[in-house]
């Protein structure tokens, strides 16, 4: 795949449930080669990393959102952790997931505001997601099913396109922000996301319920 076209593909309008899944369960064989090697993507790398400094126990349970082939939960893997779920729309991403040995648990659902049957309130104490806050994938009201399910004092760790932080910074997060749900504790902007493109990494800590 060529990157203009998944370019093409990340940052159209308007794409469908179906569209996005159908479009990674086509990809998902060939996705490590072309992010890892054609697109240089740092993001799970620096998420992890990031996740990495504000939450040390290596013991935790860390659910990965968007986790796709498990590049992200590959990264924490590296870094000591052991007990990591992953969580993805496509069925056959979560079979490259599966795979690299890396999750304790696959859950194969889409992240929404809405509470998904599989993940119970305050089950783990953090979140990673690289890469899927991008226009049709995840917004900022998955975040409301992202709290329900961190206890408080976890955190929820993201790193994301430069280009895509409004897709992240909208009316729900600035919500959660106000009444003290979450608390912004990083927001770092960083070189080669993906290619020579910039990157943020942000977390939140969940601070009530």
């Amino acid at each position: 795949m060529e990157f203009d076209k998944w370019i093409h593909f990340c940052r159209k309008q308007g794409k469908t449930t179906e569209e996005v899944k159908h479009f990674y369960d086509k990809c998902s064989t060939q996705y490590d080669e072309l992010h890892r090697t054609r697109y240089r993507w740092n993001g799970p790398k620096v998420a992890a990393e990031g996740l990495a400094t504000v939450i040390p126990d290596r013991e935790v349970k860390i659910l990965d959102c968007g986790a796709g082939t498990g590049l992200a939960g590959e990264e924490l893997h590296n870094l000591g952790y052991r007990n990591i779920d992953a969580l993805d729309l496509s069925k056959d991403m979560l079979s490259q997931a599966s795979a690299k040995g890396v999750y304790t648990k696959l859950i194969c659902s889409k992240l929404t505001d809405e509470n998904i049957d599989e993940l119970n309130p305050d089950d783990y104490d953090g979140i990673i997601c690289s890469g899927a806050f991008i226009p049709g994938h995840l917004d900022d009201r998955c975040l409301i099913e992202m709290v329900r399910v961190v206890k408080p004092g976890g955190v929820i760790c993201i790193s994301l396109y430069v280009g895509n932080i409004d897709v992240l910074e909208g009316p729900t997060l600035t919500s959660l922000l106000n009444d003290k749900t979450i608390e912004q504790i990083h927001k770092t902007r960083f070189e080669n996301y993906v290619m020579d493109d910039e990157g943020y990494f942000v977390a939140y800590k969940v601070t009530k319920k």
